[in-house]
């Protein structure tokens, strides 16, 4: 699977943009990014743990989650994310251009 990730970073708005253009099929896209079965396969770096508590991807929802090492070694990370805007699974299978 080819992929292409840009990052960009906004420190005064407290941004933190990920965008990540992959080939594969939108149905899978779509699951992979708004199914915590899914994303805690893949979220967060090698040697880690993803455990998802919230996960709402409608514009407005929040998605809150931890990240601990495998082994142990220091605190276990707590985040939360909002959704300003989303894309509804039509318009991913319709082709949109962009998961957000």
């Amino acid at each position: 699977m080819k992929s292409k990730t840009t990052i960009r970073k906004n420190r005064d708005r407290r941004e933190l943009i990920v965008e990540r253009n992959v080939a594969l099929p939108a149905q899978m896209a779509w699951e992979g990014w708004t199914e915590p079965k899914h994303i805690t396969k893949w979220w967060g770096p090698k040697g880690w743990t993803t455990t998802v508590y919230e996960m709402d991807v409608r514009p407005g929802g929040v998605w809150r989650y931890s990240l601990q090492a495998n082994d142990n070694s220091g605190e276990k990370v707590y985040c939360r994310a909002t959704y300003e805007e989303g894309i509804s699974r039509g318009e991913a299978m319709r082709g949109s251009s962009s998961l957000r």
